[in-house]
């Protein structure tokens, strides 16, 4: 669990510098609303991860966002193990007034790590996949990052998991 906690923190942090650094070089923008907030164990049902698994699952059990919500950012994080705590999918939404999403950013730091990284189809304006993890950035504002740790096709089930936040989001 903490390996997702870290590998979203890493990717977010990196995120969050690489905006915070384009903003520096722009005017400000208009006040806006902050973000909604989005709580992603309410993505995905205990039942719809079991299907996606292929075996038992634990309930949803949220995690500490990290880096932290603000009034700019909202964010969340949720994992699910298997009945015997291992094995973990985990999801996390980071939703941004600012539209600071960064996913050329997001896919060099994925790079630099010496992770192998490949195009993911059909979720609209970017998709990867580093071989644990599935980062879906949509729009300027959201990035929905899906991580699946000991399961057999792990990319396929990362895959039907983030359709099913997807929808919801």
């Amino acid at each position: 669990m903490l390996a997702v906690a870290g590998s979203v923190l890493l990717l977010i942090q990196g995120s969050e510098s690489q905006a915070q650094k384009a903003s520096a070089a722009s005017p400000p923008a208009p006040a806006a609303a902050a973000p909604r907030a989005v709580d992603a164990c309410s993505l995905l049902s205990k039942a719809e991860m079991e299907a996606i698994a292929g075996g038992a699952m634990a309930e949803g059990k949220k995690l500490p966002a990290v880096p932290p919500a603000s009034d700019d950012v909202a964010f969340s994080m949720c994992t699910w193990t298997t009945a015997d705590g291992d094995n973990p999918i985990g999801v996390s939404v980071r939703i941004s007034k600012k539209g600071d999403g960064a996913p050329a950013y997001a896919r060099q730091v994925a790079v630099d790590s010496g992770l192998k990284v490949e195009d993911v189809d059909g979720f609209g304006d970017v998709a990867f996949w580093t071989g644990m993890q599935l980062q879906v950035f949509r729009g300027r504002h959201l990035q929905l990052i899906v991580n699946v740790m000991g399961h057999a096709g792990a990319k396929d089930k990362a895959v039907q998991v983030a359709r099913k936040a997807l929808a919801k989001l």
